[in-house]
């Protein structure tokens, strides 16, 4: 792409470049590196970094499917895409170039970016070998119209629709998305969902069979369009490639040494930005601005559980399931949190069980099988358990096909209009009390780090994990009413006498298995006069 020459070699290509139109049709034909240097020259003033000299070989080859560039900021690549279009038109390689953005006015500032390169001064070749063009307007809004490569540039944000888009007989064949995503809509998972789907559903359609598609941004957060859009090509779903050129690397290797030749000129490109933007735009880590909701210096750790003669004892086993549906890419994974539970009130301790499930594509007999075998291993130690599962939508049918499996004690979990945030807040009262154990397994795992970074991606394991704590919250607070009623002669069971209370969630567990027993039945009333000659059921 830059062949290396001698001197006499650079003085004499110089020439011909400058003189020879022809020659100079023919050099820059097959080379975007020399296309820039002669036709748009200014952006080759501070020198073209290697990564930059690989983003523009990755554009010149005619790749498959989706190539997605994810760059620093200020790293030339918008630049880099507005001579791709140009160099891709004037050599006949395409006919209709079609650039998305987030807003309308992204995309028309785009589309003037190119205008001014036709009308810059500087790019006299550009002007004479390409000219003229003329700017038109459609339904899509305004665009260019080369008619000397009989060819049109047009650009649409993602509030439109595209499909059936066309100039002459061309479909789009060309679709470049620069910066489709911002920090306010990687902050909501039903805005990056519309994005996703403007994606699929019109851009890809509205290009023709064999469409170049180039997507260049950052890496704005770990759920966004550019990383379903990789997950899709790494597991490959899609064909295509994805490539990342941070401005400083994980050795500490800087990608543009020609513009911050020394650690100083870097620093002060630093202090230029915030940390977060520094993070998320030079470095292209995903990381969040929300405040989290639980933090570090909370977290305690445990090796080993308690004994079984510990004090105070094991009391419960609470399985926490959050099913999900779909096994697309994107879609949330059916998450297992599960805790062993001991002691009541301030004594309380909950310890959040090793290798929590965070997997997706699961079916409903899968995730009802993985549930039932920490149910059984708890009870096949003689200990109480219990399932919570989220009711949600087609998520309602998991506590009936728990109990034909087995599982007696099923509770069912619906937020209501409390967001995720709301809940993890709630439960995470209990982790700042100390109550809250994690494996030290989990220290960086991904419960923990989506429990520390919620909003930054997936999240269904912290949701799981707030749905577990707050059951227990609410299990405990109707403890009283939960048991058998008594009289008002008799004195109440005392529930803090260890074998008491075991005695009363016998109980409990017969009743809950006679309720379902009756439910089974069809409310069968007979049955239902039967168990309560038994005595002391709360229906």
């Amino acid at each position: 792409m830059n062949p290396i020459l001698s001197k006499q070699e650079q003085e004499e290509f110089i020439r011909r470049m400058i003189e020879d139109e022809a020659f100079r049709r023919e050099a820059t034909a097959g080379s975007l590196f020399w296309f820039m240097r002669c036709y748009l020259p200014r952006h080759a003033s501070i020198g073209t970094a290697d990564f930059q000299k690989e983003i523009l070989g990755l554009l010149e080859r005619n790749i498959p499917g989706v190539t997605i560039i994810a760059a620093f900021r200020e790293g030339g690549k918008s630049s880099m895409l507005r001579a791709h279009i140009i160099h891709q038109i004037v050599t006949g390689a395409k006919h209709f170039a079609l650039i998305g953005s987030k807003t309308e006015r992204q995309s028309q500032d785009h589309l003037k970016s190119i205008k001014r390169e036709f009308e810059d001064p500087t790019n006299f070749f550009l002007q004479r070998d390409l000219g003229p063009f003329r700017e038109e307007s459609d339904e899509w809004g305004k665009c260019i119209v080369i008619p000397r490569y009989d060819a049109k540039i047009a650009a649409v944000s993602v509030e439109q629709t595209v499909r059936g888009i066309h100039y002459r007989q061309y479909r789009p064949d060309l679709i470049q998305l620069d910066d489709i995503e911002d920090l306010n809509s990687i902050k909501s998972k039903e805005a990056t969902d519309k994005i996703h789907d403007w994606f699929e559903r019109d851009m890809i359609p509205a290009g023709s069979q064999h469409a170049r598609i180039v997507i260049a941004s950052n890496l704005l957060a770990e759920d966004s369009v550019l990383t379903r859009i990789r997950m899709d090509i790494e597991a490959g779903k899609r064909d295509g490639i994805f490539r990342s050129y941070p401005l400083v690397d994980a050795e500490g290797n800087v990608a543009w040494p020609e513009k911050f030749p020394t650690p100083e000129s870097l620093e002060q490109e630093k202090r230029r930005h915030t940390e977060l933007a520094w993070k998320q735009e030079f470095l292209l880590l995903p990381v969040t601005d929300a405040e989290p909701v639980v933090r570090e210096e909370w977290l305690k750790f445990y090796h080993d559980l308690p004994k079984p003669d510990a004090y105070p004892e094991h009391r419960l086993r609470l399985i926490s399931v959050d099913p999900a549906i779909s096994d697309k890419a994107q879609a949330d994974c059916t998450a297992i949190v599960s805790a062993d539970v001991y002691g009541y009130g301030e004594e309380r301790r909950i310890y959040i069980r090793r290798d929590p499930v965070n997997r997706r594509g699961l079916s409903a007999k899968e995730t009802v099988d993985l549930a039932k075998a920490l149910h059984d291993e708890a009870i096949g130690m003689g200990r109480r358990a219990e399932v919570m599962v989220e009711t949600v939508g087609m998520q309602s049918i998991f506590p009936e096909m728990m109990r034909d499996a087995g599982i007696m004690r099923v509770h069912g979990f619906n937020p209501g209009r409390q967001d995720k945030r709301e809940r993890l807040s709630l439960a995470g009262y209990a982790v700042q009390m100390g109550q809250v154990y994690f494996p030290d397994n989990e220290a960086k795992g991904p419960l923990l780090h989506q429990i520390l970074n919620l909003g930054s991606g997936h999240d269904d394991l912290a949701d799981a994990f707030s749905m577990l704590i707050l059951k227990l919250t609410e299990l405990d607070a109707k403890s009283q009413i939960i048991f058998p009623q008594s009289s008002a002669s008799e004195n109440p069971p005392d529930l803090n006498n260890p074998d008491v209370r075991k005695a009363e969630e016998l109980k409990m567990d017969q009743q809950a298995m006679a309720k379902s027993e009756y439910e089974r039945s069809g409310r069968d009333p007979t049955l239902r006069n039967k168990i309560d000659l038994a005595g002391g059921f709360i229906w």
